[in-house]
Parts: structure tokens; sequence; C-alpha cells
């Protein structure tokens, strides 16, 4: 096949010279992923599926109120006011604060297995602890209107295992 120039002065050489057909001939499975995903009448893909939806999701997510456990509550009675009252919650997370220190203190200086056998500032501590983390759920359960939802609640569900 003679060439035709062109201004750079390479040769034109026609597609079915440049790149002949390969002599084994292609599966048939390779031959269906070309019909299926090369052809002309295939919608174009997308990056996300529903751009609509996925922005009536994020709207949903933005406008969706917070979580809030004192929703749960009682509306009348102490314990439930205890329970919502902020300083009630900043005095227990210093109760749990004053409880992980005191277990690095403890975990230093009482060498005794056993609670019973240990120093009696060791047993005063231990008691003082289990009586107040003891209270806090106790003024928390009786809070709740239906007491199911204590359990659901995570924060109170964990400290009930505990």
């Amino acid at each position: 096949v003679s060439g035709v120039s062109g201004a750079s002065g390479d040769s034109y050489i026609p597609k079915s010279e440049a790149f002949p057909e390969p002599e084994t001939p292609i599966s048939p499975y390779y031959k269906d992923v070309q019909t299926r995903f090369l052809s002309e009448d295939r919608a174009p893909r997308t990056v996300f599926a529903d751009v609509e939806a996925m922005k009536e999701k994020v709207r949903d997510a933005i406008f969706e109120p917070k979580y809030n456990v004192c929703d749960y509550y009682k509306e009348e009675g102490l314990c439930q006011r205890m329970a919502r009252h902020p300083h009630f919650e900043t005095f227990c997370l210093g109760v749990v604060a004053a409880n992980a220190i005191w277990i690095s203190v403890e975990t230093d200086y009482n060498s005794q297995d056993v609670l019973t056998k240990a120093d009696i500032g060791f047993q005063l501590m231990q008691h003082l602890f289990c009586f107040f983390f003891v209270f806090e759920w106790i003024v928390r359960f009786t809070a709740f209107e239906k007491k199911i939802n204590g359990f659901r609640d995570q924060w109170f569900a964990l400290d009930s295992l505990l």
C-alpha cells in the first residue's frame, strides 16, 4: 500500500494494516463484555446514582433533631430535675475522672489482691465510689418516664452493665 505523506513527512497507514486482527480468535466471553459495555446505545454511567436523592438525604440529616436523653425523662419529679441539671452531669464526669485517678493510685500503692485485706483508706474510697455510681444510676433510672427507654440509651445501658 502506498502511503500518503502528511505535513510532517509521516506516511499514512490505513487502520486495518496498522492494527491487524489477532490471529487467535477472541473468546465469546470477551465478545459479550465488549457488546455489553462498549455498545453505543448504553446509557452513560454517573459517579453518583441519584444526585437529587443524595441531596435529600443530606437535608434530612442536617435538619434531623439531635438525640437528647432528657427527652425521655419525666416532666415532673426530683430525680428528673436532678438528672437534667447540668451541674449533676458535670459532677458525675468529675467523679468518673477522680475514679480513674484513684484506680491508678490504688494500683501503685495497694499491694493486696483482695479489697477486704487492703488498708481501710482503700476500702473506704472503693465504697464511696461504688455508692456514688449506684446513686447516679438510681437517679437516672427513676428519671425515665418509660423505664425501657433507659436501656435504649447507650450510655445508661453501659452504666447498667458496669
